[in-house]
């Protein structure tokens, strides 16, 4: 899968993840309810978060979707 950045709609423009982003997906990690199937076990919400974002940047890296 090619990933592609900066795609556009009159109402949203999509962008790659950056490890800048951490701060903004802690609210969800934080969140058990909205984590309950997607939590990675022993992590802190802190963790979790630098996760997805690690997990996401290798994804774009490697082309896998």
């Amino acid at each position: 899968m090619q990933y592609t950045d900066g795609l556009e709609t009159t109402r949203l423009i999509t962008r790659f993840v950056t490890r800048d982003d951490v701060p903004a997906w802690l609210e969800y990690c934080s969140d058990p309810i909205a984590t309950k199937f997607t939590a990675v076990a022993g992590k802190t919400p802190e963790e979790m978060a630098q996760y997805v974002i690690d997990t996401t940047i290798t994804r774009y890296a490697e082309n896998r979707g």
